[in-house]
């Protein structure tokens, strides 16, 4: 059986919402979510997604409104998460309603 790029992607994004320990993330055709993920170390066993709105209108006030990611990632991932190896990040979208696009970044890491 062959998956396709898209079918690969949502098995990421779902295999990510399946770890989870927190709170469903809402979200509707269009928009990104913003994922980090531990490896080791503290916040391991937890998932931080959040939504950033849709790709059409992403800008800096609409990340602004989602309040302090940084508070966020110290309460899941500790005070230090900006200088670990082995916390990655990374960022996913389906676009079904115009072209089916999917936007998907790899996993990066460090910050």
């Amino acid at each position: 059986m062959k998956l396709n790029f898209k079918t690969l992607a949502l098995l990421a994004l779902a295999g990510m919402a399946f770890n989870a320990s927190a709170a469903t993330t809402a979200y509707s055709d269009g928009q990104l979510l913003l994922g980090f993920r531990a490896t080791g170390g503290t916040g391991a066993t937890k998932e931080l997604v959040l939504n950033l709105g849709s790709y059409t209108t992403l800008n800096a006030s609409n990340i602004a409104a989602l309040g302090s990611i940084g508070t966020d990632l110290s309460a899941t991932y500790g005070a230090s998460w900006n200088t670990r190896a082995d916390l990655f990040w990374g960022v996913i979208g389906i676009n079904n309603g115009v072209s089916g696009d999917v936007f998907a970044s790899a996993a990066q890491s460090p910050f």
